[in-house]
């Protein structure tokens, strides 16, 4: 941002301009709710939009029969719905309709009736949307399909019974139902008796185990597919991806369809070839395709390739389709499995297809390969060995290479007649991805013999980019790596997981990992019920024996040695996810960032703390009206009390609020702690929190003992972003809507243009639509986001440094607490943490949610300072109270000085910004400053009052009348 002078108005009358400023954002800030109520997308939309098929976003396949020649079917695809993590739902259909010519509509159920997490409303079924997703059901019912797919066997059950039975009485006039195998047909049968007849001849052409059945003039299939695992775990796979598995599941999917409705190709191919070969002699080997039936087209040509899940793969012939069929040689070919894929087409589309196994053998391989290490970092070679079974070393050659996921070299060592073991090094660079493998190839001359994989990581955090990062796991492995490509692909570059998730697809697709970490922190508490008290309760809870536990696990933050054992425990557990790359290790989601309990060692750093903080016990004694003879003596109020909430009910504030900032503190020190702990395990380890960060958090403490930190509050942000090292990793969650693209597109640029450069989102279902393109609500985000994610986020959020205007506003803690929780403060606003994300929110889950932005005691008055001051466009930033008590505070560098509900504000601190004035410096107070020091004791006059030329004279009941307070 760039520098600007200070607006005359400003130097001359201060107060004047505070108050026009304060009207100018109250005003912004009404147009811009009133802009925000335009309306939420209506549950039929939403409905829609989630059942929708789509091919916006396709993958690597085979068009095994699209177009078709005998036309196009119609499907209605029941999909099961997850009721947590819903992505993927209509994958499987979209990857049909790729590869075929069906018509498809889709509907998703969740196998749980009624309210279902997150995905479903009341209703007769599970069927999403509730009543209203019923009679979209109905509706599409009304004209049969040609077939009717059920992909899972728990949601057969939970259809209407109405729709079971209109779907069987369907097919009993000629349609077609497919099922998986199992529990399917008997979980049908129990809601709509379905009384079909046993084929005793199973369907020509259809692989699989399973049974097929008649009702009347359709057909049932009831399937299990050789290839339906798609997800394997075969190094190859790991590497090159699993496009050749998934298009021989789809054309075996496809072909079961086909027959279901009795729509199978009217031409059909034999494909004869000697299914195991040797590879010395394959090339000497012939594909033979013959044919019976009749084509729906004319100009018919077959065309047939050889495919392997790694290397090796080959085109064997693109021929005309003549009488009594065609040949075409197998080239050379290496050890391994292969798919031997045969396509008939004609002028009308794809008449028919075959997809049939085939194994290379040889007797001389490469055997196991090691490494010293399966991971390194950037620049560390990798060292390991690989054992070669051969009778001719002497004439062989043992080729090892890096390559990456598309099979490309990126370091190369050759062995002439290796040894049985062969000891290598094979160098690393920055420059190489994540997920690399080491190739070792027996070669006979040119020739390879064999191929043997395994796979590496080399090491990349990403710490010191703009990182998109995302929240959730998926719950459908066979297509985690879809859905890590394409997050990729849309500027997402972590993933932050709250359980475990498969790692090959996310670092194949060049992410890192944030994991979720054991801490021992303590959820969050909320207070839901009344608008005016709504917030946080700040609880900490303790166990029997008065100790902070998280369930059965953690106790007292300062019992040593006890608490960094845990620690090293917890952090123990995530050692693996170092190989991986992790950008932070998160202390976990909404956390509790006070914490205290009564165990000796925890009172025992408490009077430690106090000590620090007055030095002498005299002092404090003044200040909690108690008569200790030193810090050793020190206790709480009742035994028990481990948050003084008798000495807040008796208006003794400083030890009430001195016992807060403790616990402030100690939640700070502990997140210093867990940092150690991850250090142990990676030395370049970044953590913190998140899904915290408030107006009214020690902010400042937790910022000095982490580097990372994903807050939810805005406001907070501002304070972060202005005292964190340049190193600092920090930003907001954003995303809480997959169909109303206003929040997510306004949160992320708020978070962006306040020095946000660890953007996260909530969560993948959010993001994702489930047929895997974005959802309504990302959509825009990534198109505007293009830009930040290619580079501008690291110019500006990296590597530049935000410029201010010479105005710095004073972030108290001491205040946040007097105004939070002793009374709201005397003129206007408080501390209250209960704006998230946006600045201009409503929240769709009614009024009693909405953000109050009146200028009364629910109020943020820092906030309406952020948009007065940028209103006039001019920059700001912060300073915090333990700054100024620790000198850090530089007032050169400031024209003018913001105390916004500073009602708190310790000697020190004042003594500051009375020297700020006299060196002349400016001002500026929305509520009487320092009526309070910074122990929350009431002064008997307040600490800046002769700054701005107030004489307290006494304290005289307030009068209201008409609304007004004299």
């Amino acid at each position: 941002m760039h520098k600007n002078t200070l607006p005359p108005v400003l130097r001359r009358n201060t107060m004047q301009t505070s108050f026009a400023l304060a009207r100018l954002s109250r005003f912004a800030v009404t147009v811009a709710i009133a802009i925000n109520a335009t309306g939420f997308a209506r549950t039929h939309e939403e409905i829609e939009s989630l059942n929708e098929i789509r091919l916006d976003h396709e993958t690597p396949h085979t068009k095994w029969a699209r177009p078709y020649a005998r036309g196009a079917i119609r499907v209605l695809f029941i999909q099961r719905l997850n009721s947590n993590v819903n992505i993927a739902a209509t994958r499987d259909v979209v990857e049909l309709v790729q590869r075929f010519d069906f018509d498809a509509d889709a509907v998703l159920v969740t196998p749980r009736k009624g309210n279902a997490y997150a995905v479903t409303y009341r209703g007769e079924s599970g069927v999403y949307g509730g009543a209203t997703g019923e009679q979209r059901l109905a509706r599409l019912l009304e004209n049969p399909y040609d077939c009717y797919v059920i992909n899972d066997h728990e949601i057969a059950g939970h259809l209407p019974r109405t729709a079971l039975t209109t779907i069987l009485n369907h097919v009993r006039q000629g349609a077609g139902l497919v099922l998986p195998q199992g529990e399917a047909y008997d979980a049908i049968n129990k809601h709509a008796s379905i009384d079909a007849e046993v084929l005793s001849t199973p369907p020509p052409r259809v692989v699989g185990e399973g049974m097929a059945l008649r009702l009347d003039a359709g057909r049932i299939l009831s399937l299990d597919l050789p290839y339906r695992k798609f997800h394997t775990d075969d190094d190859r796979c790991r590497i090159f991806g699993v496009e050749v598995v998934r298009d021989a599941h789809f054309a075996a999917l496809g072909r079961a369809i086909l027959w279901a409705a009795d729509r199978s190709p009217s031409l059909q191919l034999d494909v004869r070839f000697d299914r195991e070969i040797d590879w010395a002699s394959s090339h000497e080997h012939l594909v033979d395709v013959r044919y019976s039936g009749d084509p729906a087209g004319d100009d018919v040509k077959i065309d047939v390739r050889i495919r392997s899940r790694g290397r090796g793969g080959s085109h064997v012939m693109t021929k005309p389709l003549a009488d009594g069929g065609v040949q075409g040689g197998i080239p050379p070919l290496s050890a391994g499995d292969y798919f031997v894929e045969s396509v008939a087409r004609s002028d009308r589309g794809v008449e028919d297809w075959s997809v049939l196994p085939m194994t290379v053998n040889t007797i001389e391989r490469v055997g196991r390969m090691q490494f010293e290490r399966e991971w390194s970092e950037p620049g560390d070679p990798i060292v390991g060995t690989v054992e070669v079974r051969s009778a001719q070393h002497q004439q062989r050659t043992l080729r090892l290479q890096i390559i990456d996921r598309y099979g490309r070299g990126l370091a190369r060592t050759d062995f002439a007649a290796p040894s049985e073991t062969v000891d290598f090094a094979l160098p690393t660079e920055a420059s190489m991805p994540a997920y690399t493998a080491v190739e070792a190839i027996l070669l006979a001359g040119d020739r390879p013999i064999h191929h043997s994989y395994a796979a590496h990581t080399i090491v990349h955090r990403h710490q010191n980019d703009f990182n998109f990062i995302m929240w959730g796991r998926l719950y459908t492995p066979r297509y985690q790596d879809i859905a890590e490509d394409f997050l990729s692909a849309s500027g997402v570059t972590s993933r932050l997981e709250t359980s475990e998730v498969p790692w090959v697809p996310m670092t194949r697709a060049g992410m890192t990992y944030t994991p979720y970490c054991a801490s021992g922190l303590q959820r969050q508490h909320w207070k839901m019920a009344k608008r005016a008290h709504r917030g946080r309760l700040n609880r900490i809870d303790l166990d029997g024996d008065g100790v902070l536990k998280v369930g059965d696990d953690g106790g007292c933050w300062n019992d040593e040695p006890a608490v960094t054992a845990r620690l090293r425990r917890w952090l123990g557990n995530e050692r693996d996810y170092r190989r991986h790359g992790v950008l932070a290790y998160s202390m976990g989601d909404e956390n509790e960032t006070i914490g205290s309990c009564l165990h000796p060692a925890c009172l025992d750093a408490y009077r430690l703390y106090l000590q620090q903080r007055y030095g002498a016990i005299e002092r404090l004694n003044a200040s909690w009206r108690t008569a200790f003879e030193g810090f050793g003596q020190i206790g709480l109020s009742e035994p028990d009390d481990n948050s003084e909430a008798q000495a807040l009910a008796q208006g003794n504030h400083p030890r009430w609020l001195d016992r807060r900032s403790f616990q402030a503190w100690n939640f700070a020190t502990y997140v210093g702690r867990f940092g150690r702990a991850a250090l142990e395990i990676d030395p370049r380890a970044r953590w913190g929190v998140e899904g915290t960060g408030w107006l009214d958090d020690d902010l400042d403490a937790i910022v000095r003992h982490s580097n990372w930190w994903v807050l939810y509050s805005v406001p907070a942000s501002e304070i972060v972003r202005s005292i964190a090292p340049d190193d600092f990793r920090m930003g907001h969650f954003v995303g809480y809507s997959g169909t109303n693209p206003y929040y997510s597109l306004s949160d992320f640029w708020l978070s962006f243009l306040r020095g946000g450069n660890a953007i996260a989102w909530w969560r993948i279902d959010n993001f994702l639509a489930p047929h895997f393109g974005l959802s309504d609500g990302s959509k825009e985000l990534v198109q505007t986001g293009r830009v930040v994610f290619d580079g501008l986020g690291r110019l500006l959020n990296i590597k530049s440094q935000m410029q201010h205007d010479g105005i710095v506003m004073l972030h108290s803690y001491a205040s946040s607490q007097m105004a939070s929780h002793v009374q709201p403060g005397p003129t206007y606003g408080t501390y209250s943490g209960w704006v998230t994300s946006g600045e201009t929110e409503l929240d769709k889950r009614g009024p009693e949610h909405e953000v109050d932005w009146a200028l009364n005691p629910r109020g943020k008055g820092h906030m309406a300072w952020h948009r007065a001051i940028r209103a006039v466009g001019l920059q700001f930033e912060y300073v915090t109270d333990r700054m100024l008590r620790q000198g850090a505070f530089r007032p050169d560098d400031w024209k003018v000085l913001i105390l916004s509900q500073c009602e708190a504000i310790g000697d020190r601190e004042a003594e500051i910004i009375r020297r700020f004035v006299h060196a002349g410096g400016t001002v500026i107070a929305d509520v009487r400053p320092g009526i309070y020091d910074g122990h929350g004791r009431l002064r008997p006059t307040g600490a800046l009052d002769h700054v701005f030329g107030v004489n307290h004279t006494g304290n005289v009941p307030a009068v209201e009348a008409d609304g007004t307070v004299r």
